[in-house]
């Protein structure tokens, strides 16, 4: 019975190493999504030509896409 139990156990640790690695990947893209969307928010409440906010304000969109997309508002407080 005990070896049984070890052997799920180790497999349930061997089959969730490549979920949590993935998690951790999703949740540092989403890290790093987050980050640019506020660099390109600071960017434009400082200021700037009209080229300029426009052209960041394409960026930022771009970036809350993906976040989107990635599903990042799961990480909530993780961010």
């Amino acid at each position: 019975m005990h070896l049984k139990t070890g052997v799920f156990l180790l497999a349930a640790v061997f089959l969730s190493g490549p979920v949590i690695a993935g998690e951790d990947a999703e949740l540092r893209q989403c890290r790093k999504l987050k980050r640019e969307i506020d660099h390109y928010t600071e960017l434009r409440r400082h200021g700037g030509s009209g080229k300029q906010m426009d052209a960041w304000k394409a960026a930022r969109w771009e970036r809350e896409k993906a976040f989107s997309d990635l599903r990042c508002s799961y990480y909530g407080s993780q961010l």
